[in-house]
């Protein structure tokens, strides 16, 4: 018949459990499951939860030496058969099973989290060199780290050290950091804007089925960089800035034809206010000219004598006499 583990409660050990040994450790095992187990262990030299584990697997082997050391506590938990040999009674099996499935769970418990921390990223602020590029059968391979989140010297900000972050909090950690280097590498690059985002121009897949954390990033023009020990992003930041990134290439033709747009419009604004300014000025021109033509014509006329005047009225009137 099938036996099935004892439900047990390890929130009903103290915390730091694991650390308890000796008297500590024997107290706590008579609070448990009484004095008499703990003497077994106590006189078996089992003072602390991993040499308990350690031990061999039926604690009660000890019962079965001739020794006067161990007499009193057999009288104690054992049966005494006519035929001289002994019988532990089924209580203190019992027990013994309880308190090693106890501690061993939360032993358990101890090493997942152990592992679950180990899973979790370490961001240090010492700077790593750079990785490199290794051609794949599908998309180029670039050969980066992932238990820190790292960056060159020029091109990455520092981040406090010894800072231990969750999956979810790498992913947004990078996403800052890229976010940071556009901010203050477009001018470089010859930009005047620049922006990444995770959805249209690279993917971030973090990994956390290993020991440790895994990430990669792949550029949309295709170029994928993969995670190894030792997370960085300098060589993200030195593919966009090559001129194998195609994503980068179209980003600058539209940043181009952008420009010379604008400059063209520009232009045209420009000759319009200039013609506009050049038509007002030669029609105050115009204006003033005509406004002083009749004086000039009245100033170029001459004067006749008297004598021509009169001459000229008298043959006027001989003609009309005629």
């Amino acid at each position: 018949m099938a036996t099935s583990k004892p439900c047990v409660d390890t929130s009903t050990l103290p915390s730091d459990v694991l650390t308890y040994t000796n008297d500590k450790f024997i107290r706590l095992v008579e609070q448990l499951v009484g004095e008499d187990i703990a003497e077994l262990f106590n006189v078996q030299a089992i003072h602390n939860i991993p040499c308990l584990l350690k031990t061999t697997p039926d604690v009660f082997e000890i019962l079965k030496l001739d020794c006067p050391d161990i007499e009193n506590i057999r009288d104690k938990l054992s049966f005494k058969l006519t035929d001289g040999t002994f019988m532990v009674k089924p209580g203190y099996r019992s027990s013994v099973s309880y308190v090693v499935e106890l501690f061993r769970s939360k032993f358990d418990d101890h090493l997942r989290q152990l592992k679950a921390k180990s899973r979790s990223v370490t961001v240090s602020s010492q700077l790593q060199l750079p990785f490199t590029q290794v051609p794949s059968s599908s998309s180029n391979q670039l050969a980066v780290s992932s238990t820190q989140l790292l960056s060159s010297s020029t091109t990455s900000p520092t981040v406090p050290p010894s800072t231990t972050i969750t999956e979810h909090e790498h992913r947004n950690q990078i996403i800052k950091t890229i976010d940071t280097w556009c901010e203050r590498e477009k001018e470089s690059i010859g930009l005047d804007e620049l922006s990444l985002s995770i959805v249209d121009d690279y993917k971030l897949y973090i990994n956390d089925d290993t020991e440790n954390l895994e990430a990669s990033i792949r550029c949309n023009c295709g170029v994928k960089l993969k995670t190894r020990k030792c997370f960085q992003l300098s060589n993200f930041y030195a593919h966009l800035k090559s001129k194998k990134c195609s994503m980068m290439k179209q980003r600058k033709n539209d940043d181009k034809k952008k420009k010379s747009q604008d400059d063209g419009a520009s232009k045209e604004e420009k000759v319009e206010e200039e013609e506009e300014a050049s038509g007002g000025d030669i029609a105050s021109v115009a204006d003033t000219t005509s406004s002083k033509e009749p004086e000039t014509v009245v100033k170029n006329q001459k004067k006749r004598p008297l004598s021509q005047v009169v001459s000229s009225s008298v043959r006027v009137k001989r003609i009309r006499g005629r």
